[in-house]
C-alpha cells in the first residue's frame, strides 16, 4: 500500500532525520517502527500489511532510495542517520535492502541479488564476504516471516516493540565466517557454488537464522 508506505517515511524521518543524529542500533529503529505497526494494526490495516509498509519503509529509508520506485513512492526523505547491525552499517544495508528486494519481487531474486554482487565482489578488491551473504539471508528470512500471515506478523509487532529487544532477535553471530575471500582464494576453499563445501556453509548460515529467538514459537 503506497500511502501506508509513506507514512511509515514521514514517522522515520520524524523520528530520525535530524542531522547530526547519534549513531543507532537497527534493533532500536525496529524497535520503534514496530510499536507503531502494532499500534496502527486493526484501526489502519491487517498486521500483515502494517508491516509490509513498515519494511518496504525502512528498506527505502536505511537502505536505498531507489528502492522506492518499486512501491511507486517518488521523491523519498533523505536519510542522514547511521543505523548499524552487529555495529556494521554493510551489514545493515544488506539487511534491510534485502528485506526490501523481497517484498517488491521474490526471495529467490533477492537471495541471487546478492549473491551476484559477492560473486562481482571476489573478483575485485573487496572479496567474496559470507557475512555479508549472511546479512542478505537474514534480510530475506525477516522479510518473509514477519509478512507469511496476519497471525506471524502480530507476533513480529509483538516481539519486536518491546524495549528489550536487540539484534540478536534476528541477526546471528557472523563473525567467524570468511570474509574478504579474492577469487583464487575462494575457488581453494569452496570450489563453486554447486560445490558441497559452499552448500553445506550456506545451509549453515540459514540454520542459524532460523534459530534466531523471533523465529521460535511454542
Amino acid at each position: 500500500n503506497i500511502t501506508h508506505t509513506q507514512e511509515y517515511l514521514i514517522i522515520l524521518d520524524t523520528e530520525f532525520g535530524r542531522l547530526n543524529h547519534p549513531k543507532q542500533s537497527l534493533a532500536k529503529v525496529l524497535q520503534r517502527v514496530f510499536n507503531h505497526a502494532y499500534q496502527r494494526t486493526g484501526t489502519h490495516s491487517s498486521a500483515k500489511s502494517e508491516n509490509e509498509a513498515a519494511i518496504a519503509a525502512l528498506a527505502i529509508y536505511f537502505g536505498d532510495r531507489r528502492l522506492a520506485r518499486f512501491y511507486g513512492i517518488q521523491n523519498p526523505p533523505i536519510n542522514r542517520t547511521s543505523i548499524t547491525l552487529a555495529r556494521r552499517t554493510d551489514w545493515m544495508k544488506h539487511f534491510i535492502i534485502s528485506a526490501g528486494v523481497t517484498l517488491a519481487t521474490h526471495e529467490i531474486l533477492a537471495d541471487a541479488v546478492g549473491l551476484l554482487k559477492e560473486l562481482q565482489d571476489a573478483k575485485t578488491h573487496s572479496g567474496f564476504s559470507f557475512t555479508d551473504l549472511a546479512a542478505d539471508r537474514a534480510g530475506i528470512y525477516f522479510a518473509t516471516y514477519a509478512t507469511q500471515n496476519n497471525d506471524q506478523a502480530r507476533h513480529v509487532q509483538l516481539q519486536l516493540r518491546q524495549p528489550s529487544s536487540g539484534e540478536n532477535l534476528i541477526f546471528p553471530n557472523v563473525k567467524d565466517l570468511p570474509e574478504w575471500l579474492k577469487q583464487a582464494e575462494f575457488d581453494a576453499q569452496f570450489g563453486s557454488l554447486q560445490d558441497p563445501r559452499y552448500r553445506n556453509m550456506m545451509q549453515s548460515i540459514q540454520k542459524r537464522i532460523k534459530q534466531r529467538p523471533l523465529y521460535q514459537r511454542p
